[in-house]
């Protein structure tokens, strides 16, 4: 499934303005009753719904993104951090809140200095698994003693480099919130790390030995690492991911607004569910349908046993059916977690006086998918930036926003020191992109 990182964190620092007028019409009495006109002047203003407009074009875009890529293949990798901030202002700049485009602040030098850094880390923990197995464990620890920090950060730097209407957001969460709410993710990581060894350690057995199918402690230890894994897998990656995307939705701020998440883990995991079921049924139905027609053209093809080149095609539009049919089961069911996922982590997401709705339709999506798969195959590849205008558009359109702010004068009110103080002014040194 194509990314849609961009949209998602297009969506959620998109916040409304209520710069419009309410058609309210008053019933002001015509007497001097001071009582009525201050009960009737005091009616709140009423909820307006508010769209959100992408405007970005595939040809534009195509020319950002092959002139990207160029750049990246010739230097290695290093021009990636200015691809990734000319794409990220190209995108920030099409998205339209009511009438107001985003902004896109981030300097390339800051996130060249955030990939060194996670790259650096990289290269030393492949390092150690290689030539120094016995301090990987300590440096992998250590990378998850940090991961919240360099986590924190990243999103630090997004919002602190988007604006709108000229007022940057913020991300405000601690440190220590950081470390509370992504202790999940580092519990599991560790866990699948150290499991293989625990098990070695007890059991001593060795799975780079010689496969013995006599040996039940063999038979033991594989059993015990794989209903570890298994539950961690099933159980603990759902709850840690979840905790990462309750960190980022909890903490989003504009002005004096700040958001909350409103989901459950529980919510999250029967989305799972119905995503496995799913999965078990579209892979029933379209293996059905792939037997039937292996089954009509092997008939087809056994009516012309002698001719060897009706052979050759027979042979190769059943592997051509059967290809595309798993080829559709992958994008059903992609396509169904990505609606559900992005609409319950959109759809949940409240701050005081504004509600976000998220509705991006499964069948939409499904026929967008396939498209998009289609062309970029058939371009090999050169459909891609136009795949990402059209997905990006679909899911930014499917938000709106139901305010009761008025925003002209929440911008108004905030004050000038709320992006200019020291701590927040220093992003530049301790906040980089680093990729999460």
């Amino acid at each position: 499934m194509l990314e849609n990182q961009n949209a998602e964190s297009i969506a959620t620092t998109s916040v409304p303005d209520n710069n419009e007028k309410n058609d309210v019409e008053l019933d002001i009495p015509k007497d001097n009753d001071t009582e009525n006109i201050e009960t009737t002047t005091n009616i709140p203003d009423l909820t307006r719904r508010i769209e959100l407009l992408f405007t970005a074009k595939g040809s534009d875009y195509f020319k950002i993104w092959i002139t990207n890529l160029a750049f990246t293949i010739i230097t290695f990798g290093l021009y990636y951090p200015w691809a990734k901030a000319r794409r990220q202002r190209y995108f920030w700049a099409h998205t339209v809140v009511d009438g107001y485009s985003l902004g896109f602040h981030g300097k390339a030098s800051s996130m060249f200095k955030g990939y060194a850094i996670a790259s650096v880390l990289a290269i030393i923990y492949y390092a150690l698994s290689q030539f120094a197995p016995t301090y990987q464990i300590a440096m992998f620890a250590f990378l998850a003693l940090i991961y919240p920090i360099l986590f924190r950060a990243s999103l630090r730097f997004l919002l602190l480099n988007t604006s709108w209407r000229g007022l940057r957001f913020r991300f405000l969460g601690s440190i220590k919130q950081s470390y509370w709410y992504l202790a999940p993710i580092m519990l599991v990581s560790f866990l699948l790390t150290a499991t293989p060894l625990v098990v070695v350690y007890f059991t001593g057995v060795d799975f780079n030995d010689v496969f013995d199918s006599s040996d039940t402690n063999y038979w033991w230890a594989l059993g015990m690492l794989l209903a570890t894994t298994f539950l961690l897998v099933l159980i603990g990656v759902p709850l840690a991911y979840f905790k990462i995307k309750k960190y980022q939705k909890d903490f989003y701020s504009y002005a004096n607004l700040k958001t909350q998440f409103n989901g459950t883990g529980w919510q999250f995991y029967k989305i799972l569910i119905k995503t496995v079921g799913v999965s078990f049924l579209a892979g029933i139905a379209l293996s059905i349908i792939s037997g039937i027609i292996a089954i009509v053209f092997g008939f087809g093809l056994s009516a012309f046993s002698d001719n060897g080149f009706l052979k050759i095609i027979t042979g190769f539009a059943i592997t051509a059916a059967i290809v595309v049919n798993y080829l559709l089961i992958g994008i059903i069911v992609n396509s169904y977690f990505t609606s559900r996922h992005f609409n319950f982590f959109w759809g949940k997401l409240t701050a005081n006086g504004l509600k976000i709705n998220a509705n991006l339709q499964l069948k939409k999506l499904i026929f967008l998918n396939a498209k998009n798969y289609l062309l970029i195959i058939l371009t090999l590849g050169l459909y891609y930036p136009f795949a990402k205008i059209a997905s990006t558009k679909l899911q930014v359109e499917s938000l709106n926003f139901e305010s009761t702010i008025n925003f002209d004068e929440l911008i108004s009110n905030s004050t000038t020191d709320q992006q200019g103080n020291f701590g927040e002014a220093m992003s530049d040194l301790f906040d980089f992109d680093f990729g999460f």
